[in-house]
């Protein structure tokens, strides 16, 4: 039993260390993302463990251990799933510098006056003969 009370905690602090490098990946806040992560996963994985713990009595040990691990199971992939659709934000980040346009050319863009670029424009037509 003593085991099965450390497995949220542990689920907590690993998603609290992949919120915060995610975060410093995107510049962000690290610290908080890293707090947000940690107590999310800690919520969830509660409510997994108390709602297998609530539907299913084990007989024996052996059904307490097998239901622990799908317990465990369970929770790493809800936070899984979760973490990743609230961290997108942070993620499009690291989509932007993988994008092939990028890797292509090592040439810094043009400057561009104003922050507006203009199209070339084509020659004026030649003047009509009268």
């Amino acid at each position: 039993m003593g085991s099965m009370m450390a497995v949220p905690w542990l689920l907590a602090a690993a998603t609290a260390l992949w919120f915060g490098i995610t975060a410093k990946r995107a510049e962000r806040n690290s610290v908080l993302w890293s707090l947000g992560g940690g107590l999310f996963a800690l919520v969830i994985s509660t409510i997994v463990f108390g709602l297998g713990h609530a539907a299913g009595i084990p007989f024996s040990e052996q059904q307490r251990a097998r239901l622990h691990v799908e317990w465990t199971t369970e929770a790493v992939v809800l936070i899984g799933i979760l973490g990743w659709l609230f961290t997108l934000g942070l993620h499009r980040h690291e989509w932007k510098s993988w994008s092939p346009s990028r890797t292509g050319s090592s040439a810094p863009p043009p400057a561009s006056s104003g922050g507006m670029t203009e199209s070339p424009k084509a020659p004026p037509p030649p003047p009509k003969p009268s």
